[in-house]
């Protein structure tokens, strides 16, 4: 896969969902046709955050030598939203700060915790969930469904119970 990722700053950029994530950005990288981001130009793409979510602020398309030149159906099919999945997961621009400022990844719950009665184990874990999914902009009734097989209202309800306890907090503040 060709694509170069700087290192993110970690000093700067947006602590998302009451502080459970951060997102570095402002952030830049540039991919190749060859990096399997299913295009066949160069593009250079620019992040930011914006209501709590990794956004793609700016990106710029180049002709690579040799290939396709850059033409607005190629731009057309642009896969932003994979883009932004993608530098979520993969350049570690969304993580967590635990102790003695550790920076961790995100990992999914055990589906253990999305069987049986709720429990505020299960709403913490629902709602680590859907932040994630919210930052990455993903949608959490699908993930959950996709992965643990929780039905998309039993999701809702989960999730508004955690808002109810004050598990999930949806407060943005840039750092």
């Amino acid at each position: 896969m060709d694509v170069r990722l700087p290192q993110p700053d970690y000093s700067q950029g947006w602590s998302v969902y009451g502080g459970e994530w951060r997102v570095a950005v402002p952030y830049s990288f540039t991919v190749s046709a060859t990096s399997g981001l299913e295009h066949e130009y160069g593009v250079t793409v620019d992040f930011d955050a914006a209501l709590g979510k990794l956004v793609c602020s700016g990106c710029e398309a180049r002709q690579i030598a040799g290939g396709p030149p850059v033409n607005s159906d190629a731009l057309r099919r642009a896969t932003v939203d994979a883009w932004v999945a993608w530098a979520g997961r993969e350049a570690g621009l969304v993580h967590r700060i635990s102790g003695e400022d550790r920076i961790t990844w995100f990992s999914f719950p055990d589906a253990e915790l999305f069987t049986g009665a709720r429990s505020d184990e299960s709403l913490r874990a629902l709602s680590s969930v859907a932040a994630w999914c919210a930052v990455t902009g993903q949608k959490i009734s699908g993930v959950m469904l996709d992965r643990y097989g929780l039905p998309r209202p039993s999701t809702t309800r989960w999730l508004a119970a955690a808002r109810d306890k004050g598990l999930h907090v949806e407060e943005h503040l840039q750092f």
